[in-house]
């Protein structure tokens, strides 16, 4: 990793208790653990500990209570005002085949009239906390939505896969992987909706600065976002404010079906 600064990184916990380690980097939910080692003298003088986290507190409650967060040195998490801002819209230098690969400069493909509202969401669990699976189920009362993912499922990608990257069915055959495993890449989603009006990237979390791959996708795909809620701050992401499509402002779904 370029970097100014000589870096190694490391999961050999000797480096921790020999003192070699500057920063040890902790996972939202092991808060527990931080407190074991400090009362075990393994922490030193000049070490760090750190939070490092990309889960919504809505759905982790102790990411925002002071007196967790008051274990750790140093946050690195969506928030714009972590001391180290971790944001989904980004590339992954390290491992360029991970989801985050989004390749912003694709040229946009044309759009076809049958194909208005795309959905990429399998996360489908009973605790709807904000709404947004009681949201897909209103819309698609008044427009057809094609769902991809498990929620709500009503369309087979491999049938709207209209020019394939070059490398995607290949990396398939070598890795064999399904279809439905290869769309959680970045690169599969945007090749499944780009030739799409609209995407519903609908976080489950209406949460500050929560803004994930879904919102990145559809940019780069050049289909226009549908958001759920401007408490977000899909604003600090967007190349234009008229750039995605927020439901909230609407006063129902089928209200909003008049947008296009």
């Amino acid at each position: 990793m370029p970097c100014d600064v000589p870096c190694h990184l490391t999961k050999e916990r000797q480096f921790l208790w020999n003192g070699t380690a500057d920063l040890v980097l902790f996972s939202f939910n092991q808060g527990s653990e931080v407190d074991t080692l400090v009362a075990q003298g393994a922490k030193k003088s000049h070490q760090h500990f750190a939070l490092s986290s990309m889960e919504p507190s809505t759905l982790f409650p102790d990411l925002s209570r002071p007196e967790y967060l008051k274990k750790f040195d140093l946050k690195a998490t969506y928030h714009l005002d972590s001391d180290v801002p971790r944001i989904y819209l980004g590339h992954d230098r390290l491992n360029p085949e991970t989801f985050l690969d989004f390749h912003w400069m694709t040229p946009p493909r044309a759009k076809r009239k049958d194909r208005l509202v795309s959905l990429v969401v399998s996360n489908c669990g009973k605790k709807d906390k904000n709404g947004r699976l009681r949201y897909m189920k209103e819309l698609g009362k008044h427009v057809f939505i094609h769902s991809f993912g498990q929620c709500l499922n009503n369309a087979k990608a491999s049938d709207y896969m209209d020019e394939p990257m070059p490398d995607s069915h290949e990396r398939m055959r070598k890795r064999n992987r399904s279809l439905q495993d290869v769309l959680r890449n970045c690169r599969e989603k945007m090749e499944l909706i780009r030739t799409f009006k609209f995407h519903l990237a609908l976080e489950n979390s209406d949460t500050p600065d929560y803004v994930t791959e879904k919102f990145g996708i559809a940019l780069a795909a050049g289909t226009v976002p549908i958001v759920k809620s401007r408490k977000n701050n899909y604003h600090l992401f967007a190349p234009h404010p008229h750039s995605y499509v927020v439901a909230e402002d609407f006063a129902s779904p089928k209200v909003q079906t008049g947008l296009h």
